[in-house]
Parts: C-alpha cells; structure tokens; sequence
C-alpha cells in the first residue's frame, strides 16, 4: 500500500495529511488471478482442467492446473500470478480413460508449441478385448480401420481475457462439449420361423482426434466403433454410443469406407444358425441431421449437435431363404449375389 504525504503551509502553521492513493502495492506488475469453471448440463464434472495462457503480443505464458470448480493445484506451483497484458486461455479437460490431451505437458517446456497444437486424441481398442462382439470366425470388412474408445467427457474453452492491475482478475470458463451422443434405430424383421439371436453393429467414419483450438475434428485419421443392438418394441433394434462426430460416405451408393452401418444378424432356422452381413449407407442421414457443422474458418467440421437419432426407414426382414446350406458362406453370398441383396441405400 502506498501512501502519499501532502504537507500545507498556512499563515506559518504547518499541517499534514494521509491519503491512501492505493489498496494494492502498485510497484508490481504481476496480478494475482483465480478461476471458475461452468460444465455442460449432462457432463460430468472433472477433477483436473487444464488452462493455459498466452499473451498476445508477448513470450509470456502460464499452465495452471484446476479442480472442477477452478481451485489451482498447489503441489506444482508457488503462486498463481500472471504479468499484466491480454492474454488468450486455453481451458481443457477429458476423461483419461478414453482420451489423451496433446499440448498441456508440453506447453511450458517448449516454445514450438503453441495453443493451435493443443490437440485430444480418443484411444483405440486391441481386436483382442472385443471376443463378446467380435467372436472368433466373424468377418471383417473394415480390417484396416481401429476400433475407437467411446469418449465420455472431453471439453475446452477458449477466451480472450486481460489481466489487469484490479482487485478483480477472475475468469470464468464456459466449457463446451467436443461428445456427441448418437443412438442408431434399426428394423430388423425376422420370417418364416427364423430367429434372430443377435445383433452387432459397427459404423465407420468416426474422427479419432480433434483441435482444441478450434474445436475441428480430422477428417484424414478416422476410425470405427462397435456396439450390440437391443431389441426395443416390434422389429426395431436399438444402440447409442459417443464419439467425435461422423463423417458421410462420398456417395450413397458405397458400402465400405466412413459412414456407413454394417451390421451382423446371427439368426437360427432349422437347425442351422447363420452370420448375416447387410451394410446400410447413412449418407443422407448424417447430412439431413445436420449433426455436423463447418468451423467459422472454414478449415473442416466440428459437432454441431450435442445429441442426434440416426432413424434408418428401411425394413431388413431375414427369411430362410437366406439359409444356403452347406456351403460354409455364412451368408455373406446370399446377402450380395442373391436378387434379394441386403445393401440398403436410405
């Protein structure tokens, strides 16, 4: 605190008096500074987030590790201060179980990097742990392509903010959500004394990493993930799984490559049980759901919807005339070189 001595000479008489110009030492030029976080309805609030801070016109930076509620950890640092400036913050935060952050370890340490190259990346899954959806024998038409975890909590926050020489240097953080929650509903109709036993279903095009900068997600590092349908009401089956987002098929006349369902039907008729593969192309689905939106500068997509229903029309009815005994294809001739082929375009 500074206090400032103005003296007044009067008729020979002297008096002083004290004025307090400050309530702060203004000598410094570093501010204390605290946070606060707000979560996504429907998110579950994270014991660690990340913010880091850059100045815009100066080599200055800070990483602070937070709660959920924006408390910075103390075991890594000292105090928590920032040079007065404008600075851009970077807040971010996942569950470590299925994503990995790029950028935070690194921020401090090396100068190449930058709070463009803060990235996340959602782990992949070893063929090996998925033998209750994936048992020996069943085919793959996507061999090339990784199973990816599904991300529960992944959000970021990016603001401008200056830190000033106030009383007053909290900044609060809204965090968004980078998950997008997608149920599939699908009608499978079994005939002629055929029972369906189950039913697994994988869909391709589903991005692996994505900025935290931008909130873009790549569109070159793609994966798939794998779920069981439950039966529901009647024919229709029924999944939900998070991700990234979903990428469209190039056209809706593909059955291989991003955006497309391809499911195993393992159905019984007469002693014989068979593993059926129909592949259904979401083409015109993702697009009319409008579940992904480019980014403001135009360099790729991101989620624009938090939740979205993929309703496919199209009724799959499973007759026995899809039983080609004896022949060891396990389906797979009947379903493409059958008139009745299982490829549906919706």
């Amino acid at each position: 605190m500074k206090r400032i001595l103005l003296c007044f000479l009067l008729v020979g008489l002297s008096s002083c008096l004290m004025l307090d110009l400050k309530t702060r030492d203004d000598s410094s030029e570093f501010s204390a500074i605290s946070f606060n976080m707000k979560w996504p309805d429907g998110v579950t609030a994270q014991d660690s987030v990340h913010i880091a801070m850059n100045a815009v016109s100066e080599p200055v930076r800070y990483m602070y590790d937070t709660d959920s509620k924006g408390n910075v950890y103390m075991d890594k640092v000292d105090t928590v201060v920032a040079l007065y400036g404008n600075y851009v913050f970077l807040a971010c935060t996942c569950d470590e179980e299925s994503v990995s952050l790029d950028g935070p370890s690194a921020f401090l340490s090396s100068a190449s990097v930058s709070l463009r190259d803060f990235s996340a990346k959602v782990h992949t899954i070893e063929n090996e742990t998925l033998s209750d959806l994936r048992p020996e024998g069943v085919m793959d038409f996507n061999s090339n392509t990784p199973f990816l975890a599904q991300p529960k909590v992944l959000c970021y926050d990016l603001q401008k903010f200056q830190v000033s020489d106030t009383d007053e240097n909290s900044y609060s953080f809204n965090l968004h959500s980078l998950v997008q929650n997608i149920t599939v509903n699908v009608k499978i109709k079994a005939e002629d004394g055929v029972t369906l036993t189950d039913v697994v279903g994988e869909i391709t095009g589903l991005p692996s990493s994505v900025s935290l900068f931008t909130g873009a997600v790549s569109q070159t590092d793609l994966g798939r993930v794998i779920f069981r349908m439950i039966p529901s009401q009647g024919a229709e089956y029924n999944a939900s799984f998070s991700s990234l987002g979903l990428f469209p098929s190039e056209s809706s006349t593909l059955y291989s490559g991003p955006g497309i369902l391809r499911l195993r039907v393992s159905a019984y008729w007469n002693g014989v049980t068979k593993n059926l593969y129909p592949a259904i192309n979401l083409r015109e689905l993702i697009l009319s759901s409008g579940m992904m939106a480019p980014v403001q500068n135009g360099e790729g997509y991101k989620i624009a919807l938090d939740r979205v229903v993929l309703d496919i029309p199209a009724t799959l009815v499973v007759g026995k005339g899809y039983f080609a005994a004896g022949d060891g294809s396990e389906g797979v001739d009947a379903w493409f070189d059958s008139e009745k082929t299982i490829d549906v375009e919706v």
